[in-house]
This record gives structure tokens, sequence and C-alpha cells, in this order.
């Protein structure tokens, strides 16, 4: 499903595209297009380490089914190993279609700060939020009184859906209960662009410890109940069983 030429992956399956640069996880899920309809200024899932700036050395990469797999070393004077694996996921009855992310760090020290954070940016309209875990509500949230560059925090449930401009669709972004601290929303000095941006691996990292943070984000069609979708989406992806990866 995924391919790999060179250190760029893609994957076209069940109406969506996109495709990943290997060696710039900070970039995100890009190019994306979905049932035909490109999304434009769409940047999904960025991987960054935020204390230390973009840079990550690629040391292996490869694709295995539905899953991409990246492994990464942190900049030279870091000895944070990093893992990352991008799973296609779909689920054609709710027409509903992306990727779980599955993010996992060690380090060589013998006590180290692990913290990355993972977020995404496309052109929306409105942000709704999950009001309990059940997610059997959503409320908007309140973005209309933040300034550019001043962000805007929530905490409680981690699961959002994001109304995008008409024609495109919604986008449901979540965090695993177990992994959800607090998230951050902001919009681009013109205003279109929304960045959302979630703070994984909070606690310290000793040595000879892994670390694993799972979070998952969907498309859904236009026109369909995106809240219905979304709640559904979000009990079928907590009810899975957790990954094993290497």
């Amino acid at each position: 499903m995924w391919h790999i030429n060179q250190n760029q992956a893609s994957v076209n399956a069940s109406g969506l595209s996109a495709s990943v640069n290997l060696q710039q996880p900070h970039d995100g899920v890009v190019d994306v297009i979905w049932h035909g309809t490109p999304w434009p200024h769409s940047r999904l899932f960025q991987v960054r380490r935020p204390r230390s700036g973009s840079r990550y050395d690629l040391l292996d990469a490869y694709a295995r089914g539905r899953d991409l797999v990246a492994c990464y070393r942190t900049a030279s004077n870091e000895s944070l190993a990093i893992q990352v694996y991008w799973r296609f996921i779909a689920h054609p009855d709710l027409d509903a279609a992306g990727f779980e992310l599955i993010v996992s760090v060690q380090t060589e020290l013998l006590d180290d700060d692990p913290c990355l954070t993972v977020g995404s940016e496309f052109l929306c309209r409105e942000v709704l939020q999950a009001g309990e875990p059940g997610a059997s509500a959503f409320a908007q949230v309140s973005l209309m009184d933040r300034a550019a560059g001043a962000p805007c925090r929530r905490t409680g449930t981690g699961l959002f859906l994001y109304r995008l401009d008409a024609g495109y669709g919604s986008y449901l972004e979540m965090v695993h209960p177990a992994d959800f601290f607090k998230a951050y929303f902001e919009r681009s000095c013109e205003g279109d662009v929304l960045r959302s941006r979630f703070e994984l691996f909070e606690e310290r990292l000793e040595k000879g410890v892994l670390r694993r943070a799972r979070a998952s984000g969907l498309l859904l069609r236009h026109g369909q109940d995106a809240e219905s979708a979304a709640r559904e989406c979000y009990r079928r992806w907590l009810a899975s069983a957790a990954p094993l990866t290497a």
C-alpha cells in the first residue's frame, strides 16, 4: 500500500492519496487528495522536537503493507531515538480514511526530556471538541478572540473535529486518552490556515525505557453526518488492539 521512492513515500487507497518526505517528518503528510479534491495548504501529523528545532537524522525507513516506518536520531548533540509509524486506516462504511500515528522514543541518557509535538495545519472554518470521553456531544472551540500567534489551549478529551471550507469535507484528529495532556490551536496571520499542536511525552525518560504514544487523523466526506462518523471512528479506534511495533 505504501511505496517508497528514495526518501519520498506515498500512498493511494480508499479515495485518499498523500505523501511523506521521510527526511523531514516535521513537514507531515502532504499532497493530500481526498476523492479527487486536493486539500490545499494541508500538512497532517507534523512530528517536531520543539526544544531542539526540527533537525533529524534518518537512520532507516521501510514500508510494510499499510505501515510506513521510519527511525530517526535527533540532532547530533542529543541521544534520543525516535520511531514513527504512519499506519493507513480506512472505514469504507463511514466514508473515512486517514492515518494512525504511532511514535516511540528511547534514550541513551540516564535522564532525558523526550517531549515531542504532533500537529496539523489546513484551511478550516470551525473546530469542535468532544465534551466527554464517550463523545456523545461536541462543542465549538472559540478561536475568534485569539490574536494570530496567541494559541488557544484546550484540555479534556483529545478528540477534535474540524469543519473545512465548503466542498472539502471534515477532518477528525484524536490522541489516545492515555497520551493526551493538552492541545493548542492558532490561526495564521491571514486567518485562513488553522494549526493544531499536541504535546507528547511530558514526563522525563530514563535509559532503557521505551515510551509510545498514539494519535489518529481521518478525513471525512463532504455532506455526511460528521459528528456521528467521528464518534464511531473514535469508538473503533479505542477498541482496537494496541499496536505491536518493532
